[in-house]
């Protein structure tokens, strides 16, 4: 009988500071570059930067557990960016998709082509703007003009490091979430995002992360 083990998350507007052990990945990992520093530019996104990222602090918190680092999946990939487009297109948050031949899990896995003995999926919604948890202020909405404090500077959007340390910090705070990221038995993974328009937050990131073995 096959597994499988679904975690959501929503966290719409603050940004949870990343731990120390999100520093650095498995001993030998490659090291993120100047590329993951990059602004993520809405819909326009990059999905390999995001998923090497979030790869490589999801990796951080297994080593640092001595649970074997997941590798790249691109029918993982797909199944996860699958879901989450659908998630953005027709505004839902949920494991379970009204698109036929998509609803659960292990249908999306099949349909992206991938196969699994056992799979998991962590979803999260957030926003595209790095808000911190404290309060923010709206100086001018419709520029996508806020900032932490009167007269600071502006609240930029998310890169892919400062997002994956985002998702990951937050999935690893929900007791779920952190049980899927330290299953030992997942040997792969795939991450995919999708962008929302949402001028009240300046666009908001539906990310879905899909592990298999």
């Amino acid at each position: 009988m096959r597994r499988v083990v679904l975690a959501f998350l929503l966290i719409l507007y603050p940004v949870l500071a990343a731990p120390a052990a999100l520093a650095q990945g498995c001993a030998g990992a490659t090291p993120l570059t100047a590329k993951h520093d990059e602004t993520i530019p809405g819909k326009h996104f990059d999905p390999w930067l995001l998923d090497e990222a979030v790869r490589f602090y999801t990796n951080a918190e297994r080593c640092r557990r001595g649970l074997i680092p997941v590798r790249r999946d691109t029918s993982l990939m797909r199944s996860a960016t699958g879901h989450s487009q659908d998630m953005a297109r027709l505004n839902f948050f949920d494991h379970v998709s009204p698109v036929p031949g998509r609803r659960g899990l292990g249908e999306r896995v099949e349909a992206a082509g991938g196969h699994f003995e056992a799979a998991g999926e962590n979803i999260f919604r957030t926003s595209l703007r790095a808000f911190p948890a404290e309060t923010f202020y709206v100086i001018d909405q419709g520029a996508c003009h806020f900032t932490s404090r009167p007269g600071g500077p502006r609240i930029p959007a998310h890169t892919y490091r400062s997002l994956a340390q985002h998702l990951v910090a937050g999935w690893m705070a929900s007791p779920g979430h952190r049980d899927n990221i330290l299953d030992r038995d997942w040997t792969r993974v795939g991450h995919g995002m999708a962008f929302r328009p949402d001028p009240s937050i300046c666009g908001e990131l539906f990310v879905t992360q899909n592990f298999a073995y």
